[in-house]
C-alpha cells in the first residue's frame, strides 16, 4: 500500500497513567481504511484502557492519535464524527427504550433521514424485537446486540470494539461477523479487541499483541508465526499461545 495513504488510524507513542502507575507504554501502530485489526491480550493488560483512549474517553498522558488525518485532540470534532465505540460493558440512559436509544443517538450526530427504516433493518438483523423494552428489562445478551445497533445507527468510519461478542447467540455472532466483514469491503476500519481468536482469525488482516500495557508484537499471522518461533503451524490459537510463553520466559 502506498506510504501517502491517510491510514484510517494513527497511534503514534501514546502512553497512560493512573497515578504513578504506567498502564501504558509507547504504544504505535496504524490501522488503513478496509481493515480489521485484532488487539489481543490477556485480562489486565490494558487493551480496554486504550481502546478508551482511542474512543476520546479518556485523555493519554501523552502521544498522538490521528483518525483519517484529523488530530484527536486539535481536530477533535471531526474525528469524533468519525468513530463509533462498543464498550466492553453497555450504557444506557435508564429510562429510555431500546427505541428511544437508536433514535437519540442516530439524533445526535444528525442522521435523523430514514431512520424508521435504518433502526428496524438493525434489530431485525441482530435479533432484537423488543423496542418498547427498558435496558433494565433486557437480558446481558439483548443489552450487548443494543449497544451494538447503537453504534451502527450513526454514520461512522472507524469501529472500535471491546469484546463485542460477550454475551450474543451463535444468531448475532454470526451478524457481526457478517458486519465486519461487509464494513471492510466497504473501506471502512475496524479494531476489535477479543479473546475470541477463531473470530480474529476469520476477520483480522493483522494482530497487535499487548502484555502488561506494551505492544510486544504486531503483524499479520505470518509475522506472529515467525516471533513465536513455531514452524509449520496456521492456527492463531497456537501462535497466541507460544508468543506468551515466550514472553513469560524473559
Amino acid at each position: 500500500m502506498s506510504a501517502n495513504v491517510t491510514p484510517a488510524l494513527k497511534v503514534e507513542g501514546l502512553t497512560k497513567k493512573y497515578g504513578n502507575k504506567t498502564v501504558l507504554t509507547a504504544i504505535s501502530f496504524t490501522i488503513q481504511a478496509g481493515e480489521c485489526v485484532a488487539l489481543l491480550g490477556p485480562n489486565g493488560a490494558g487493551k480496554t484502557t486504550l481502546l478508551r483512549c482511542l474512543g476520546g474517553i479518556l485523555r493519554p498522558d501523552t502521544g498522538k492519535i490521528s483518525v483519517f488525518g484529523y488530530d484527536m485532540y486539535h481536530d477533535e470534532l471531526v474525528a469524533r464524527t468519525m468513530i463509533t465505540y462498543v464498550p466492553d460493558t453497555p450504557h444506557f440512559f435508564p429510562e429510555l427504550t431500546v427505541w428511544e436509544h437508536l433514535k437519540f443517538v442516530a439524533l445526535a450526530h444528525g442522521y435523523g433521514d430514514g431512520f424508521d427504516n435504518r433502526a428496524e433493518a438493525l434489530l431485525q438483523t441482530y435479533g432484537l424485537p423488543e423496542r418498547t423494552a427498558l435496558p433494565f428489562e433486557l437480558s446481558r445478551g439483548m443489552a450487548q446486540k443494543l449497544s451494538l445497533c447503537c453504534a451502527l445507527i450513526r454514520p461512522w468510519q472507524l469501529m472500535l470494539l471491546d469484546e463485542p461478542t460477550a454475551n450474543l447467540d451463535h444468531q448475532a455472532f454470526d451478524v457481526l461477523k457478517e458486519t465486519i466483514l461487509a464494513g471492510k469491503e466497504a473501506g471502512k476500519a475496524f479494531l476489535l479487541s477479543t479473546h475470541q481468536l477463531p473470530l480474529a482469525a476469520e476477520v483480522c488482516d493483522h494482530y497487535l499483541l499487548v502484555i502488561q500495557g506494551r505492544l510486544l508484537f504486531t503483524g499479520d499471522l505470518a509475522a506472529l508465526k515467525e516471533a513465536s518461533g513455531l514452524v509449520g503451524v496456521t492456527d492463531l490459537a497456537a501462535v497466541y499461545e507460544a508468543l506468551l510463553a515466550k514472553v513469560a520466559t524473559r
